[in-house]
């Protein structure tokens, strides 16, 4: 068996320091003391680790609050998807994906029951207000206190635009106040835009942001070159080489983001096993690296979202304020006005 295979199967499994993921784990535990109907946003760039960060959430917190049964589920998990006519949004599709999620007995499908035209039709047919009631009945059986919707950006393309996508987060938080369950919404940057169709919700929000290691700030620079050595101890190279030596390189082509480098990396070992090469090589690299146009698009994203991270999170100006000339002194209503008298002068001036 070729070396590259096990660490091909581990990959996932391997430690990093990933420190911006360990800073957004910590923050994402803190906002969990939030009350019941409250919200959680998780934003970030492509592949920083969002999805990773919320399962290992979830089966941490699961731990604690009991892993549940066949009757509770202190955590329910869905992904918001496009999968209505033109790959639109649906809000019929999504409370479907939830009734699943819960495991509705009336509404969700077991493997074996997919081939019972009757069962889909029914479901097919139920008008989305009768599903929506289901899914708040099934989220207070559950006991459930925190509701999952990854990908939630995708609620953007719903059908009827902005309007219908403040409309429907609106009703999540409905669902969340009726409920009891604490939302967590996860996705890419762009969610803050879509956040703020919904003033409701923004009035409920605590945002928690999973960066980049970003080339401009210095202790990036050395977060990603630990990232780097600790993969090296499980490669194999010619000579005393690591990842290190291909820093810049590695990081131009993965954007600094942790899923990009671990795909790329992933891939590049899947060319060493299939030229059944004995040591890795930066060659390897450079015939999975993804093109430039690819990366272009993914670096403008990440460019604007963090450009509207900071206009949210900015608490001074960039700039000192202009200073303004001295307000002047009101006098009280309905009083005379005083003048000063010169000095030695006498009597009251009118």
């Amino acid at each position: 068996m070729h070396w590259t295979e096990s660490v091909i199967a581990n990959l996932d499994n391997i430690w990093v320091p990933h420190r911006n993921f360990e800073l957004a784990k910590a923050d994402l535990f803190s906002a969990a003391l939030i009350g019941p109907g409250q919200l959680i946003d998780i934003e970030g760039p492509t592949r920083a680790g969002k999805s990773a960060l919320v399962e290992k959430f979830s089966r941490e917190l699961c731990g604690k609050l009991g892993n549940g049964d066949d009757q509770y589920m202190p955590i329910v998990s869905m992904t918001a998807e496009n999968n209505s006519t033109n790959g639109l949004f649906s809000s019929k599709a999504f409370t479907l994906a939830a009734l699943q999620a819960v495991r509705h007995p009336m509404f969700s499908l077991e493997l074996g029951q997919l081939q019972d035209t009757k069962r889909l039709r029914m479901i097919d047919t139920t008008p989305e207000g009768i599903l929506r009631t289901a899914l708040e009945q099934a989220l207070k059986y559950r006991r459930t206190a925190y509701f999952v919707v990854d990908e939630a950006h995708h609620i953007a393309h719903i059908r009827g635009g902005r309007h219908s996508a403040g409309a429907f987060l609106d009703s999540l938080k409905c669902l969340a106040a009726n409920t009891g369950v604490r939302l967590i919404l996860v996705g890419t940057y762009q969610l803050t835009p879509l956040l703020q169709l919904s003033p409701h919700l923004l009035g409920r929000m605590l945002r928690i942001h999973l960066p980049r290691y970003r080339a401009d700030v210095r202790e990036d620079v050395i977060a990603f070159d630990q990232i780097l050595l600790a993969y090296s101890t499980h490669l194999q190279f010619d000579g005393s080489a690591t990842l290190r030596d291909w820093n810049e390189y590695l990081y131009t082509g993965s954007l600094g983001c942790m899923g990009l480098l671990k795909a790329w990396l992933r891939d590049a070992l899947r060319k060493v096993q299939l030229s059944k090469q004995p040591v890795l090589k930066r060659r390897h690299f450079e015939l999975s690296r993804r093109s430039d146009a690819d990366l272009a698009v993914i670096a403008n994203e990440i460019k604007d979202g963090e450009e509207l991270t900071l206009a949210q999170t900015l608490k001074e100006p960039l700039a000192p304020p202009e200073p303004q000339p001295a307000a002047r002194k009101k006098s009280r209503p309905f009083r005379p006005k005083t003048q000063r008298l010169p000095v030695g002068a006498k009597g009251v001036r009118a």
